[in-house]
Protein backbone atom coordinates (compact mmCIF):
# COMPACT_ATOMS: atom_id res chain seq x y z
CA UNK A 1 0.00 0.00 0.00
CA UNK A 2 2.88 2.35 0.89
CA UNK A 3 4.51 1.78 -2.51
CA UNK A 4 1.22 2.52 -4.24
CA UNK A 5 0.80 5.81 -2.38
CA UNK A 6 4.40 6.79 -3.20
CA UNK A 7 3.88 5.85 -6.85
CA UNK A 8 0.70 7.92 -7.05
CA UNK A 9 2.44 10.86 -5.37
CA UNK A 10 5.28 10.90 -7.91
CA UNK A 11 2.84 10.44 -10.79
CA UNK A 12 0.79 13.38 -9.53
CA UNK A 13 3.88 15.58 -9.11
CA UNK A 14 5.20 14.61 -12.54
CA UNK A 15 1.87 15.24 -14.24
CA UNK A 16 1.57 18.67 -12.61
CA UNK A 17 5.12 19.58 -13.63
CA UNK A 18 4.29 18.62 -17.21
CA UNK A 19 1.10 20.68 -17.08
CA UNK A 20 3.08 23.71 -15.91
CA UNK A 21 4.98 23.57 -19.18
CA UNK A 22 1.82 23.14 -21.24
CA UNK A 23 1.23 25.67 -23.97
CA UNK A 24 -2.34 26.63 -24.74
CA UNK A 25 -2.93 27.33 -28.43
CA UNK A 26 -4.76 30.62 -28.79
CA UNK A 27 -6.55 31.00 -32.07
CA UNK A 28 -6.07 34.42 -33.62
CA UNK A 29 -8.79 36.88 -34.44
CA UNK A 30 -9.82 40.51 -34.29
CA UNK A 31 -10.24 42.44 -31.06
CA UNK A 32 -10.55 45.95 -29.68
CA UNK A 33 -7.68 46.80 -27.36
CA UNK A 34 -8.51 48.94 -24.33
CA UNK A 35 -11.81 49.74 -22.66
CA UNK A 36 -14.24 52.67 -22.58
CA UNK A 37 -14.64 52.09 -18.82
CA UNK A 38 -11.31 53.84 -18.17
CA UNK A 39 -12.06 57.59 -18.14
CA UNK A 40 -8.42 58.53 -18.79
CA UNK A 41 -7.75 55.67 -21.17
CA UNK A 42 -5.87 55.97 -24.41
CA UNK A 43 -7.91 55.69 -27.62
CA UNK A 44 -9.22 52.25 -28.41
CA UNK A 45 -7.92 50.49 -31.50
CA UNK A 46 -8.80 47.34 -33.41
CA UNK A 47 -6.15 44.79 -34.27
CA UNK A 48 -5.92 41.36 -35.83
CA UNK A 49 -4.06 38.96 -33.55
CA UNK A 50 -2.03 36.14 -35.09
CA UNK A 51 -2.26 32.64 -33.59
CA UNK A 52 0.16 32.00 -30.75
CA UNK A 53 0.67 29.67 -27.80
CA UNK A 54 0.85 30.74 -24.16
CA UNK A 55 1.96 28.92 -21.02
CA UNK A 56 -1.00 27.63 -19.07
CA UNK A 57 0.47 28.84 -15.75
CA UNK A 58 2.70 31.61 -14.48
CA UNK A 59 6.32 30.43 -14.21
CA UNK A 60 6.88 28.83 -10.80
CA UNK A 61 9.74 28.72 -8.32
CA UNK A 62 10.36 25.09 -9.27
CA UNK A 63 10.59 25.89 -12.97
CA UNK A 64 12.85 28.88 -12.43
CA UNK A 65 15.04 26.84 -10.07
CA UNK A 66 15.52 24.26 -12.83
CA UNK A 67 16.61 27.05 -15.18
CA UNK A 68 19.10 28.40 -12.62
CA UNK A 69 20.54 24.96 -11.83
CA UNK A 70 21.08 24.18 -15.51
CA UNK A 71 22.44 27.56 -16.58
CA UNK A 72 23.99 29.13 -13.48
CA UNK A 73 21.91 32.26 -14.11
CA UNK A 74 21.88 35.00 -11.46
CA UNK A 75 18.96 37.42 -11.37
CA UNK A 76 19.23 41.18 -11.19
CA UNK A 77 17.97 41.14 -7.59
CA UNK A 78 20.74 38.71 -6.65
CA UNK A 79 23.35 40.87 -8.35
CA UNK A 80 21.91 44.01 -6.75
CA UNK A 81 21.91 42.44 -3.29
CA UNK A 82 18.24 43.03 -2.59
CA UNK A 83 14.76 43.83 -3.85
CA UNK A 84 11.49 45.52 -2.85
CA UNK A 85 9.26 43.60 -0.43
CA UNK A 86 5.66 44.49 0.40
CA UNK A 87 5.10 45.72 3.96
CA UNK A 88 1.74 47.46 4.60
CA UNK A 89 2.89 48.76 8.01
CA UNK A 90 5.48 51.11 6.54
CA UNK A 91 5.54 54.89 6.48
CA UNK A 92 7.75 56.95 4.20
CA UNK A 93 11.41 56.57 5.03
CA UNK A 94 14.67 56.14 3.16
CA UNK A 95 13.98 52.50 2.29
CA UNK A 96 10.53 52.94 0.77
CA UNK A 97 9.18 54.30 -2.51
CA UNK A 98 7.80 57.82 -2.01
CA UNK A 99 4.59 57.25 -3.97
CA UNK A 100 4.10 53.72 -2.61
CA UNK A 101 5.35 53.62 1.00
CA UNK A 102 4.38 49.99 1.48
CA UNK A 103 7.45 48.87 -0.49
CA UNK A 104 10.67 48.42 1.47
CA UNK A 105 13.99 47.76 -0.21
CA UNK A 106 15.18 44.65 1.61
CA UNK A 107 18.76 43.42 1.58
CA UNK A 108 19.00 39.78 0.53
CA UNK A 109 15.50 39.62 -0.99
CA UNK A 110 15.36 37.76 -4.30
CA UNK A 111 13.49 34.89 -5.92
CA UNK A 112 15.00 32.36 -3.46
CA UNK A 113 14.33 34.61 -0.45
CA UNK A 114 11.06 36.41 -1.29
CA UNK A 115 10.63 38.16 2.08
CA UNK A 116 14.33 38.71 2.78
CA UNK A 117 17.39 36.61 3.57
CA UNK A 118 15.68 34.80 6.48
CA UNK A 119 12.92 33.50 4.18
CA UNK A 120 12.98 30.77 1.55
CA UNK A 121 10.74 29.04 -0.97
CA UNK A 122 10.51 25.66 0.78
CA UNK A 123 6.92 24.52 0.36
CA UNK A 124 6.33 27.21 -2.26
CA UNK A 125 7.72 25.33 -5.24
CA UNK A 126 4.45 25.79 -7.14
CA UNK A 127 4.04 29.47 -6.29
CA UNK A 128 4.86 31.94 -9.07
CA UNK A 129 8.47 33.09 -9.02
CA UNK A 130 8.82 36.76 -7.99
CA UNK A 131 11.52 39.43 -7.71
CA UNK A 132 12.03 38.89 -11.42
CA UNK A 133 13.39 41.71 -13.57
CA UNK A 134 12.47 42.15 -17.22
CA UNK A 135 15.86 40.81 -18.32
CA UNK A 136 15.45 37.74 -16.07
CA UNK A 137 12.09 36.92 -17.62
CA UNK A 138 13.50 37.33 -21.14
CA UNK A 139 16.46 35.06 -20.33
CA UNK A 140 14.19 32.30 -19.02
CA UNK A 141 11.87 32.47 -22.03
CA UNK A 142 14.81 32.41 -24.45
CA UNK A 143 16.19 29.34 -22.66
CA UNK A 144 12.95 27.56 -23.54
CA UNK A 145 12.95 28.87 -27.10
CA UNK A 146 10.09 31.23 -26.31
CA UNK A 147 9.57 34.91 -25.54
CA UNK A 148 7.44 37.23 -23.44
CA UNK A 149 3.97 38.06 -24.78
CA UNK A 150 3.29 41.45 -26.30
CA UNK A 151 0.68 43.46 -24.46
CA UNK A 152 -1.71 42.93 -27.39
CA UNK A 153 -1.28 39.16 -27.12
CA UNK A 154 -1.66 39.30 -23.35
CA UNK A 155 -4.87 41.36 -23.46
CA UNK A 156 -6.30 39.24 -26.25
CA UNK A 157 -5.66 36.03 -24.28
CA UNK A 158 -7.06 37.53 -21.07
CA UNK A 159 -10.25 38.72 -22.75
CA UNK A 160 -10.77 35.41 -24.57
CA UNK A 161 -10.05 33.52 -21.34
CA UNK A 162 -12.66 35.52 -19.47
CA UNK A 163 -12.20 37.50 -16.26
CA UNK A 164 -12.32 34.65 -13.74
CA UNK A 165 -14.69 35.30 -10.83
CA UNK A 166 -12.27 33.75 -8.34
CA UNK A 167 -8.76 35.16 -8.34
CA UNK A 168 -5.99 35.97 -5.91
CA UNK A 169 -6.41 39.67 -5.17
CA UNK A 170 -6.65 41.91 -2.09
CA UNK A 171 -9.97 41.63 -0.25
CA UNK A 172 -10.68 44.71 1.80
CA UNK A 173 -9.40 48.29 1.75
CA UNK A 174 -5.84 48.49 0.44
CA UNK A 175 -3.39 48.82 2.14
CA UNK A 176 -5.05 48.99 5.56
CA UNK A 177 -6.92 45.68 5.75
CA UNK A 178 -6.90 42.38 3.87
CA UNK A 179 -9.47 39.81 4.92
CA UNK A 180 -7.78 37.16 2.73
CA UNK A 181 -11.18 35.65 1.94
CA UNK A 182 -9.63 33.88 -1.04
CA UNK A 183 -7.33 31.99 1.34
CA UNK A 184 -4.10 33.80 0.45
CA UNK A 185 -2.48 36.97 1.81
CA UNK A 186 0.40 36.85 -0.67
CA UNK A 187 1.02 34.63 -3.71
CA UNK A 188 -1.01 31.47 -4.25
CA UNK A 189 0.20 28.24 -5.86
CA UNK A 190 -0.47 28.44 -9.59
CA UNK A 191 -3.73 26.77 -10.54
CA UNK A 192 -5.35 27.38 -7.13
CA UNK A 193 -8.37 28.90 -8.87
CA UNK A 194 -10.40 27.63 -11.79
CA UNK A 195 -9.03 28.16 -15.27
CA UNK A 196 -10.74 30.47 -17.73
CA UNK A 197 -12.39 29.50 -21.01
CA UNK A 198 -9.09 28.93 -22.81
CA UNK A 199 -7.59 26.86 -20.01
CA UNK A 200 -5.28 29.61 -18.79
CA UNK A 201 -4.82 30.05 -15.03
CA UNK A 202 -4.23 33.21 -12.99
CA UNK A 203 -4.45 35.70 -15.81
CA UNK A 204 -6.04 38.11 -13.31
CA UNK A 205 -4.35 38.48 -9.94
CA UNK A 206 -1.63 36.49 -8.18
CA UNK A 207 1.36 38.31 -9.75
CA UNK A 208 1.83 40.99 -12.38
CA UNK A 209 3.27 39.56 -15.59
CA UNK A 210 5.96 41.15 -17.74
CA UNK A 211 5.14 41.91 -21.36
CA UNK A 212 7.57 42.50 -24.21
CA UNK A 213 6.51 46.09 -24.87
CA UNK A 214 8.35 49.21 -23.79
CA UNK A 215 5.87 51.33 -21.84
CA UNK A 216 4.79 54.33 -23.92
CA UNK A 217 1.96 56.39 -22.51
CA UNK A 218 0.75 57.27 -26.03
CA UNK A 219 1.24 53.83 -27.57
CA UNK A 220 -2.42 53.40 -28.48
CA UNK A 221 -2.47 56.73 -30.31
CA UNK A 222 0.36 55.52 -32.53
CA UNK A 223 -1.24 52.08 -32.91
CA UNK A 224 -4.31 53.68 -34.49
CA UNK A 225 -2.09 55.20 -37.17
CA UNK A 226 -0.21 52.16 -38.43
CA UNK A 227 -0.68 48.46 -39.02
CA UNK A 228 0.01 46.56 -35.83
CA UNK A 229 1.85 43.23 -35.82
CA UNK A 230 0.44 41.51 -32.73
CA UNK A 231 3.68 39.60 -32.15
CA UNK A 232 5.71 42.82 -31.97
CA UNK A 233 5.64 45.70 -29.43
CA UNK A 234 3.30 48.55 -30.31
CA UNK A 235 6.16 51.06 -30.24
CA UNK A 236 9.96 50.61 -30.41
CA UNK A 237 10.87 52.85 -27.47
CA UNK A 238 9.53 53.79 -24.07
CA UNK A 239 8.07 57.14 -23.04
CA UNK A 240 6.95 57.64 -19.48
CA UNK A 241 6.61 61.13 -17.99
CA UNK A 242 6.76 59.68 -14.48
CA UNK A 243 10.07 57.96 -15.25
CA UNK A 244 11.59 60.01 -18.09
CA UNK A 245 15.14 58.79 -17.57
CA UNK A 246 14.49 55.19 -16.62
CA UNK A 247 13.25 52.51 -19.00
CA UNK A 248 9.90 51.02 -18.09
CA UNK A 249 8.13 48.02 -19.60
CA UNK A 250 4.49 46.97 -19.62
CA UNK A 251 3.16 44.61 -16.96
CA UNK A 252 -0.32 43.10 -17.07
CA UNK A 253 -2.84 41.19 -14.98
CA UNK A 254 -2.61 42.72 -11.53
CA UNK A 255 -1.46 40.87 -8.42
CA UNK A 256 -2.44 39.79 -4.92
CA UNK A 257 -2.16 43.50 -4.00
CA UNK A 258 -4.80 44.80 -6.43
CA UNK A 259 -8.06 45.83 -4.79
CA UNK A 260 -11.39 47.38 -5.70
CA UNK A 261 -10.36 50.63 -4.00
CA UNK A 262 -6.84 50.79 -5.41
CA UNK A 263 -5.73 49.73 -8.90
CA UNK A 264 -8.08 47.09 -10.36
CA UNK A 265 -5.11 45.89 -12.38
CA UNK A 266 -6.72 42.46 -12.62
CA UNK A 267 -9.11 43.72 -15.31
CA UNK A 268 -8.00 42.47 -18.76
CA UNK A 269 -7.57 45.90 -20.38
CA UNK A 270 -5.66 47.56 -17.54
CA UNK A 271 -2.03 48.33 -18.33
CA UNK A 272 0.72 49.19 -15.87
CA UNK A 273 4.48 49.52 -16.07
CA UNK A 274 7.57 48.84 -14.02
CA UNK A 275 11.21 49.86 -14.23
CA UNK A 276 13.48 47.30 -15.86
CA UNK A 277 16.04 48.06 -13.14
CA UNK A 278 13.76 47.31 -10.18
CA UNK A 279 12.29 44.08 -8.83
CA UNK A 280 9.33 43.44 -6.54
CA UNK A 281 7.64 40.65 -4.61
CA UNK A 282 4.53 40.84 -6.81
CA UNK A 283 5.95 40.66 -10.36
CA UNK A 284 6.46 37.41 -12.29
CA UNK A 285 5.80 36.28 -15.85
CA UNK A 286 4.77 33.59 -18.31
CA UNK A 287 6.11 32.83 -21.81
CA UNK A 288 4.58 32.51 -25.25
CA UNK A 289 5.58 31.00 -28.57
CA UNK A 290 4.51 31.78 -32.12
CA UNK A 291 2.01 29.56 -33.87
Amino acid sequence: MGRLVLFLFFCSATCFAQQQNDLIRIKGGRITIGTVEQPDAQPLFDVHVTHFRMQRYEVTNAQFSDFVIKTGYRTRAERNGGSYVFDPSLRNDSTTLIDAPWWRYTQGANWKHPEGIASDIAGKENHPVVHIAYEDACSYCEWLGMRLPTEVEWEYAAKKNGNEVLKNIWQGSFPEYNSAEDGFERTAPVGSFLAGKLGLFDMPGNVWEWCRDPYHQHAYTFAKKWKVDSSQPLVPNYFDEQSPHEETRVIRGGSFLCAENYCKGYEPAQRMRSSVKMTFSHIGFRCVKGK
